[in-house]
């Protein structure tokens, strides 16, 4: 807040900061010779001068009126004078015997203010017998106000106005010698205009990191005047760079190149211009050495870049969108495969997903020599369902049953709806007593669980027949396997339903 604070305040120009210290070491040095020398006067020492000839200038008039004979003219004189010289506190006449002749105090001034003898200034009286007497004049202490201090200190207004004129003198001056001392004006006009036509922004700065020298380009882009004068400024108190910059002056890219003596590229800056417009700037940093390899100041680029990151802002946020608009598809593709291949009533697969996963099984097994069985089920008594509950407790049924099997199944089997009330599973390496184990259990499940499944309406007994059937050396394709496991379901519904037939076991054909 403080930095924001003074970078907002103006600031003195080289001259008027140049001429302020001269003129400071001007009096300093003043000062230096009057205490070694004594070259003005002393307040106390003109004081006492001063009042000194004050009490001989009374003593002299007193002398003319008592040779004269005037007493009465003496006293009236010495009243008159205490009356109106407010410097006066008290004036006394006495005669060489010590007897007093006149004695006048200042109107309202107690005794004790003007009775001390070793404050009063004294002149002793001569006439033509010798020492007539003396004249005792006191003087009242000067007041301490302003005026009366500066009256009573001349050195001090002296080295106000001292000051004061050199500081006019030297800024007037300074800033005559400074306008040949400017870079700007040093540099020929060719190399300026050289710089002028470069589309970055171009700044020359010393170790102080203060401008020596700033092109055209970079006017207009802190958003400055294009004659600002900006030689003598610090690069860091530029308005929009004072509220971008690190708090230290040390993490300035410049002063980092200039620290290192190494070149220092690709630094990235947002200044807010007066006009309340963003800029984003692109710095690199190049130090500037002199002969014996001692960096003297550093050369400075800002290249705007705003359109640049602006574009790929937009072109960032546009394929955030595109991105989320491709998970969108995907997951709709996701979906609607799994609708594709899903059986819309129980969600087990239908039969197109069947013989695309079933095909790939039935190749595998044949290529790796292994074993792969085939069951076909039915719901026992299924059109029942239909005419006594309606076809919503038949879809029901069939969903409850779907279910019971996914259970008792692997992940690697395969389950799908093969039309109506017909089931299709496909156990890949499994040999045929294990796959007649596998649809005893199924058929078991199917038996014991399915009616819980349903609670409208309940207490429904449902059964279902199976038949296995296992790849041989004979069985051409899948289709083959299946029509030999449905033979083998035929089989059981023949023999009483609710069991479980493989294909091995039917009589041979005639």
């Amino acid at each position: 807040m403080l930095r924001r604070l003074r970078s907002r305040l103006p600031r003195p120009s080289p001259a008027v900061r140049i001429g302020l210290g001269l003129a400071s070491l001007v009096v300093a040095l003043l000062l230096i010779i009057d205490l070694v020398f004594g070259i003005f006067p002393s307040p106390s020492g003109a004081l006492a001068e001063q009042r000194s000839r004050a009490a001989q200038d009374i003593a002299t008039q007193t002398v003319v009126l008592l040779e004269a004979g005037q007493d009465t003219a003496l006293d009236r004189t010495i009243a008159l004078a205490v009356a109106r010289d407010e410097r006066l506190a008290r004036i006394r006449v006495e005669r060489s015997d010590g007897t007093t002749l006149i004695d006048r105090r200042a109107s309202g001034l107690a005794e004790s203010q003007a009775r001390d003898p070793a404050s009063a200034y004294r002149v002793s009286l001569m006439n033509a017998a010798g020492n007539w007497g003396r004249v005792s004049v006191w003087f009242r202490d000067p007041p301490d106000s302003a005026g009366s201090l500066l009256l009573r200190t001349p050195l001090l207004p002296v080295m106000i106005a001292m000051g004061t004129i050199c500081f006019v003198v030297f800024a007037l001056y300074l800033r005559r010698v400074l306008s040949h001392l400017d870079p700007a004006s040093v540099v020929p006009a060719r190399i300026r205009q050289a710089f002028d036509v470069f589309s970055s922004g171009i700044v020359v700065v010393d170790r102080q990191a203060q401008i020596l020298l700033a092109n055209e380009r970079f006017t207009e882009l802190a958003g400055l005047p294009r004659d600002a004068a900006l030689t003598g400024t610090a690069l860091h108190r530029i308005p929009g760079f004072t509220e971008t910059l690190a708090e230290s002056a040390a993490n300035h890219p410049w002063a980092l190149a200039m620290d290192t003596g190494e070149a220092l590229g690709g630094a990235r800056m947002d200044i807010r211009r007066p006009d309340g417009s963003r800029r984003r700037l692109l710095v690199n940093s190049a130090p500037i050495d002199d002969g014996d390899g001692k960096v003297r100041g550093c050369l400075i680029s800002f290249e705007d870049i705003t359109q640049i990151v602006d574009l790929n802002e937009q072109l960032a946020r546009s394929n955030a969108e595109l991105l989320r608009s491709k998970q969108d598809i995907e997951q709709m593709n996701t979906e609607l495969s799994r609708l594709a291949a899903r059986d819309p009533v129980t969600g087990a697969f239908n039969r197109r997903a069947l013989f695309e996963n079933f095909e790939a099984l039935f190749a595998a097994a044949r290529h790796n020599s292994s074993t792969l069985c085939c069951i076909m089920s039915d719901i026992d008594h299924f059109k029942r369902f239909n005419d006594q509950y309606g076809h919503a407790a038949g879809d029901a049924v069939l969903r409850a049953v779907n279910q019971v099997l996914a259970d008792e199944l692997r992940e690697q089997d395969i389950l799908a709806r093969y039309g109506g009330e017909e089931f299709c599973i496909v156990l890949p390496g499994v040999e045929l007593t294990i796959a007649r184990q596998v649809a005893e259990r199924l058929r078991a499940a199917v038996e014991t669980k399915a009616g819980q499944c349903i609670t409208d309406p309940r207490s429904l007994r449902i059964t279902a027949s199976f038949g296995v059937s296992v790849l041989a050396p004979d069985v051409r394709s899948p289709e083959h396997l299946i029509e030999l496991a449905d033979q083998a379901l035929y089989a059981a519904k023949a023999g009483g339903r609710n069991c479980v037939v493989t294909a091995n076991g039917m009589p041979a054909a005639a």
